[in-house]
């Protein structure tokens, strides 16, 4: 099953996220933040976005800022800031077996990282934690824990039983029981029907909005209630075509 995954990194370090981009391209859809940013959207709103359509990220931290510490008298080489915090905020959706930290050797991490394993390379070629090589010990990591993913119960399993449980179930006993459905408050008298489920293969960033009111325009799709809108009671809103 084919991945998506979220890579992010400073500005400055575009061209090295070209080249992890390409290297794992093969094993799933790669969304760099250059193209994550949904209009008339916050940048943190689009961040939390894609921390929900990911399955796997990748946020790239290189020697792009220089800190003083006064009181140790020491220089640092640093990740930028957002890098750190995208890093967490996707680290905080997904799990640490999902979010991972890829980082220019000698670069100084926070402490909080700290006996975490992170994924650390050299921008020397030919060497053993070469970009290349580790980009590759990472597509191997991202394989092993999506197949361990499918065998599992993913949260969408548990989604997929609320919904059916909490909507489909109740849409159909409804339209049996009562054999009609309201567009508005136009009755229509039902002699039998099908229900279809529609899973998008693909989401943008304004989830499933514009992928339902783009099917229902190609699909000639009328919008129906289990009830009338002039009624109190509950009901169950679907689209339809006779």
């Amino acid at each position: 099953m084919s991945v998506r995954i979220f890579i992010g990194s400073s500005a400055e370090s575009l061209p090295i996220l070209k080249r992890v981009e390409a290297r794992l391209s093969p094993v799933g859809k790669c969304v760099s933040w250059t193209n994550a940013f949904a209009q008339n959207k916050s940048g943190l709103d689009s961040l939390i976005t894609q921390t929900k359509l990911s399955d796997f990220s990748i946020l790239i931290a290189m020697k792009d800022d220089i800190t003083f510490r006064p009181e140790r008298g020491d220089i640092k080489n640093v990740a930028r800031d957002n890098v750190i915090f995208e890093f967490g905020l996707f680290l905080g959706s997904s799990g640490v077996n999902k979010a991972y930290l890829l980082a220019e050797e000698g670069i100084d991490l926070p402490s909080d990282l700290e006996g975490i394993t992170v994924s650390k390379f050299t921008l020397e070629d030919n060497k053993y934690n070469s970009l290349d090589p580790v980009c590759d010990s990472l597509i191997s990591t991202i394989q092993q824990v999506n197949q361990k993913s499918e065998l599992g119960l993913l949260p969408s399993t548990a989604l997929a039983i609320g919904y059916y449980n909490s909507f489909l179930r109740n849409v159909c006993e409804e339209l049996h029981r009562n054999r009609i459905v309201f567009t508005g408050d136009t009755k229509m008298t039902v002699k039998s029907f099908v229900l279809n489920v529609v899973i998008p293969e693909n989401l943008d960033d304004n989830g499933v909005n514009d992928f339902i009111l783009m099917y229902n325009i190609q699909n000639g799709l009328t919008e129906a209630n289990t009830t009338s809108k002039s009624t109190t009671n509950r009901g169950y809103a679907f689209h339809f075509k006779v």
